[in-house]
């Protein structure tokens, strides 16, 4: 056995949650380690067995009747040792975990299962057919070890309240998802494929009750979190979904009549059906919170990422005109959106010093450049060769270049306006001066656009 490296198995065997069962799915990678395979097996099923238990007598503690219910009927089989009743209790012990607990989906019990039926060789070999030693290969040993941990070791109950008091605790972790790909991938896996419909309904109506509640102060800079958690869930359990949020958005909705209102925006942005869920009264409200609210509270609930929404377009860029220049520049290197072109060239026109200049050029002239047109590559460049502030700051070569490299997909559009900055800046000093750009003249070489 020597020659299976168990360094993957032994982080597994990390991460199993409750330590009883991490010592115990222990003594299975042990003898794995060891070549007592049939015991492995035998170990395994146990760790399954009593992993199971833990999580459903923790569901108990946390108030989930059916989880009393089956605590209560295991504890009397126990004190009355009921042989058969705890016999029944293993026999339908992953139907239970699968059906009526949601601890693993269909095709982890599948797996599960297939341990199971191969604990009973190993356990029982007298009743294996033609009296034929059952004799597990260590793949398989290793695949049940695997799969016990994967499927269920290393996961946290979840049903119900167990699962809000879960999603609590995970969106104030330093690891939830940012992405939408992420927390797609997340929801799946950590929550739709192990709560009932029920308890998923719950979830997703817990999203949107944080942030109306009389909590919400809690969840102030969670909005979005919450919104793509709440898409999320929508995608892996649509037909709920669909069928139950939009009635519950409107009801929870209705009686808010300040500024919490506000926080709904991220979720439409998640999901543009989101804002079709609101009735036309909750729509005109936040319109009017908009254009009425002071600016520090349109920034806490970060309401310029509505600018996805058409409707809200409007009132947003009219608010955002009449902000100076520092606040419209946290919004724009929060949400670099094509809306924002003509006021951050403005802007970088305006700069005043090298810091600022730079600072600029990093925060919003390149995070918006997939948004610029042809013409607007050459205010930019205009004003970098105009503007000594903007073309001697120590990092503007860096960043201008990187300018060149974000938008070499319109090079054919814009390559003049490259040829005459280039020519500008060697203007009055050496070809190889730093803030001749030399940079960009091997870039304009590199892609035959200037030949020396």
């Amino acid at each position: 056995m020597s020659s299976h490296s168990l360094s993957d198995l032994d982080q597994l065997v990390f991460d199993v949650r409750d330590k009883t069962s991490q010592a115990l799915v222990a003594e299975s990678v042990a003898a794995y380690r060891g070549g007592a395979l049939r015991a492995a097996i035998v170990s395994t099923w146990i760790a399954v067995s009593f992993d199971i238990i833990a999580k459903v007598r923790e569901l108990g503690t946390l108030g989930e009747a059916n989880a009393g219910l089956f605590v209560a009927e295991l504890d009397v089989a126990i004190s009355a040792n009921n042989i058969s009743k705890l016999q029944e209790i293993e026999r339908t012990i992953l139907d239970k975990a699968k059906d009526d607990f949601q601890m693993i989906t269909g095709q982890d019990f599948t797996d599960l299962s297939r341990l199971r039926a191969d604990r009973h060789l190993c356990a029982h070999p007298a009743f294996a057919e033609d009296s034929v030693l059952f004799k597990p290969t260590p793949e398989a040993v290793r695949a049940h070890i695997v799969h016990a941990i994967e499927h269920l070791l290393r996961h946290a109950p979840l049903q119900g309240r167990s699962a809000l008091v879960q999603l609590e605790a995970d969106l104030f972790s330093p690891s939830f998802p940012a992405t939408v790909a992420d927390m797609d991938l997340f929801m799946q896996e950590r929550y739709a494929k192990r709560v009932k419909v029920n308890g998923v309904l719950k979830l997703m109506e817990s999203t949107v009750a944080r942030v109306l509640g009389t909590d919400h102060a809690k969840y102030v800079g969670k909005e979005r979190a919450l919104a793509l958690a709440l898409s999320a869930l929508g995608k892996a359990r649509q037909t709920i979904y669909e069928e139950k949020m939009p009635a519950w958005v409107r009801q929870k909705a209705a009686p808010v009549t300040d500024e919490r209102l506000l926080s709904l925006i991220s979720f439409a942005v998640a999901d543009e059906r989101f804002w079709t869920w609101l009735d036309d009264a909750i729509r005109a409200r936040i319109r009017t919170l908009i254009e009425s609210s002071s600016d520090d509270i349109l920034k806490k609930y970060d309401v310029y990422g509505g600018l996805a929404l058409a409707s809200l377009e409007p009132p947003l860029l009219a608010r955002f005109g009449r902000l100076p220049d520092e606040m419209k520049r946290s919004i724009i290197a929060a949400h670099p959106r094509s809306n924002f072109t003509t006021a951050a060239i403005d802007m970088y026109r305006r700069v005043g010093n090298f810091r600022q200049a730079e600072q600029y050029g990093i925060s919003i002239i390149i995070p918006l450049a997939p948004h610029y047109s042809p013409d607007q590559v050459r205010q930019i460049l205009e004003i970098v060769a105009e503007n000594h502030q903007v073309g001697e700051a120590s990092r503007s070569p860096d960043i201008i270049a990187e300018l060149f490299d974000q938008t070499l997909d319109r090079i054919e559009l814009t390559k003049e306006h490259w040829r005459a900055f280039v020519s500008t800046m060697v203007t009055g000093r050496g070809r190889n001066d730093e803030y001749a750009y030399p940079g960009i003249r091997e870039r304009l070489k590199e892609h035959g656009i200037m030949q020396r």
